[in-house]
């Protein structure tokens, strides 16, 4: 990320670009993807302003706070964009589980349902007799070493459930050899 810095009527110390430059410089942790921080920081008598506008992939951010302190509006103004920036991600997160629900309840459509499959005519007699169960659920959204843990508690040989890295849903087995197997659908 490159952070451009403006003093309008005010002297760029150091010690004002190093305050700036790691305050704004947070912001990366909660969005990924910050293409460019613009910062402006203005005197007007004894009111000091500090604007902040974040260029990332897609959105754009901007904030302005004004206090008596130069350091206390940088502080204040990157409190700001911090609340916008935590609010697009839980948006962001939101809708994607949203969807991946709304998906995986599509995938998973006829309730109750079940239905023997006639596999009489295999020239085999020993040939087990094949019966489909669907239920409808909603998988919930968790690693593979969650379903993991989940399935070592119950007493079920697999266990579906949303993976929240592909948003497809994928499946934790109980191996013969007592370890635990994982299946992920691969679309090409």
């Amino acid at each position: 990320m490159q952070i451009f810095i403006t003093g309008r009527n005010l002297e760029l110390t150091d010690d004002i670009r190093n305050y700036v430059e790691k305050k704004v410089g947070k912001a990366e942790i909660f969005l990924d993807g910050i293409i460019e921080a613009n910062v402006v920081l203005d005197v007007q008598g004894h009111r000091h302003i500090a604007e902040v506008t974040l260029v990332a992939r897609r959105v754009t951010f901007h904030a302005q706070s004004e206090t008596g302190n130069v350091f206390a509006s940088i502080d204040d103004v990157v409190d700001k964009i911090d609340i916008q920036t935590r609010r697009y991600n839980e948006r962001i997160k939101d809708r994607r589980h949203r969807a991946s629900q709304l998906d995986a309840a599509l995938q998973l459509s006829e309730m109750g349902e079940i239905a023997e499959v006639d596999v009489s005519d295999d020239e085999e007699g020993d040939v087990p007799r094949l019966v489909k169960v669907s239920e409808k659920f909603a998988p919930k959204p968790m690693t593979a070493e969650e379903a993991a843990m989940q399935l070592k508690l119950s007493q079920d040989d697999f266990l579906m459930f949303l993976n929240p890295e592909t948003d497809q849903i994928n499946v934790v087995y109980r191996r013969r050899s007592g370890d635990y197997g994982w299946i992920e659908p691969e679309f090409s």
